[in-house]
């Protein structure tokens, strides 16, 4: 039960409690401010500044800022005070807690200067991530006033830089609620080279943060089956990725996790790529245009032309799939899908032309036998299990992932 909830239930009973039936006042006499200050509590919009006054003095002791972090944790949870973070001037300082120094900014395709130190202990930085992941989980308004104070460069900015395991996972968590069913943010993340900064943290096997990496498999996930968002270009700068994702197949038994993760987002690159694949011939070659091209690998006639054409077909192409995915028996457009591609279609003449799906990314890296690898993994596990008197059934984690195998055979055929 939320504070705001608990205040109105002791409201409620105060009220019946002074009916006319004699159990209350028998006049309607003055409240005492002070004691219906404190029957009721403060309201969350002070406790949100209150704990945004302990966590912004650097001063004060570590564990106050800390509890103030989990404080404004519980509170972000309420749609209702996500969204007025911005008006309680809450958001702004949070953000400002990340960045590692507050004359740089990112810019699209400029180099970024080695940063200084963050001056937050790892604790709070840990904890401002998760707020603002928090904070923006399906909240568009929350999001929209993230991106526009310049979040996502700050993101970004510490995703590049922090070495700290746990800081970076709750940093890719806060990625993953910014973007979320929200075309504008993911036209503008691709523009910055958020997708190089995924590549690099999936690459990075001296980290040994491995929570970090299956976030960012699971947000790549995300990406590819959002049918609302989705678009070709988006599905290209996915596509790259593929090859950094396999060596997670390369598992220890004992969590197979990573490896579980991967498939799923293979599976949804896979069925997403199919579906494109679907639409009738005078889109599709809008969507080659951007990057989905044909089983064979070669784009037709067509796509060359638009590629080469004005800037105007190729933001035609994103609308004509938006259209497609949206229109009904009536012929009506999809709004929603149609605005969230005309907003990717942006950043789509900086998306590289891939010439190659994911089957042909996947047989270059050996998919087959990285698969076969996998199977022989599950079975020599569940002999294992067998031979020891355990029950394999209730193996969950080794069921999931041949599950998973099992699924992403049966789309590569």
């Amino acid at each position: 039960m939320s504070s705001s909830e608990g205040r109105l239930k002791s409201l409620l009973k105060w009220s019946l409690q002074q009916g006319p039936d004699g159990t209350g006042p028998a006049n309607g006499r003055q409240l005492d401010p002070e004691w219906l200050e404190a029957l009721l509590g403060p309201d969350d919009a002070q406790l949100i500044c209150e704990a945004m006054t302990t966590l912004v003095n650097r001063q004060a002791p570590l564990e106050a800022r800390e509890r103030a972090v989990d404080d404004l944790i519980y509170l972000a949870e309420s749609i209702d005070n996500a969204a007025n973070l911005k008006a309680l001037r809450a958001l702004a300082p949070l953000i400002d807690l990340l960045r590692s120094a507050p004359d740089q900014q990112s810019q699209a395709g400029a180099a970024v200067p080695e940063p200084e130190p963050s001056p937050e202990p790892a604790s709070v930085r840990t904890g401002v991530a998760w707020v603002l992941a928090t904070a923006m989980q399906n909240n568009l308004q929350t999001q929209k006033d993230f991106l526009e104070a310049g979040g996502l460069e700050v993101l970004l900015q510490r995703l590049r830089t922090d070495r700290d395991a746990d800081v970076r996972a709750k940093l890719v968590a806060a990625t993953s609620a910014l973007l979320g069913h929200f075309p504008l943010a993911q036209s503008r993340f691709a523009d910055l080279g958020g997708f190089a900064v995924l590549r690099a943290l999936l690459e990075d096997a001296d980290a040994g943060d491995l929570v970090c990496q299956k976030r960012i498999l699971f947000l790549l996930t995300k990406l590819v089956a959002d049918e609302t968002t989705r678009t070709a270009s988006l599905l290209a700068h996915v596509r790259a990725l593929l090859d950094a994702t396999t060596r997670f197949f390369h598992i220890d038994m004992d969590d197979s996790s990573a490896a579980v993760e991967c498939l799923k987002l293979l599976c949804a690159m896979l069925a997403a790529e199919a579906e494109e694949r679907q639409l009738p011939s005078a889109l599709a070659a809008g969507s080659f245009a951007l990057g989905v091209v044909s089983p064979g690998g070669r784009a037709p006639s067509a796509a060359a032309t638009i590629m080469e054409g004005s800037s105007s077909s190729s933001e035609a192409a994103p609308l004509a799939l938006a259209g497609a995915r949206g229109s009904g028996n009536d012929g009506s457009c999809n709004a929603t899908a149609a605005v969230a591609s005309a907003a990717a279609a942006e950043s789509s003449a900086a998306a590289p032309l891939y010439t190659k799906d994911s089957r042909e990314v996947l047989a270059a890296a050996h998919i087959t036998e990285l698969l076969d690898g996998l199977d022989t993994k599950v079975k020599e596990r569940t002999a294992a299990k067998m031979a020891s008197g355990g029950d394999d059934d209730d193996d969950t984690e080794v069921w999931e992932l041949s599950a998973h195998v099992n699924k992403l055979r049966t789309l590569l055929q």
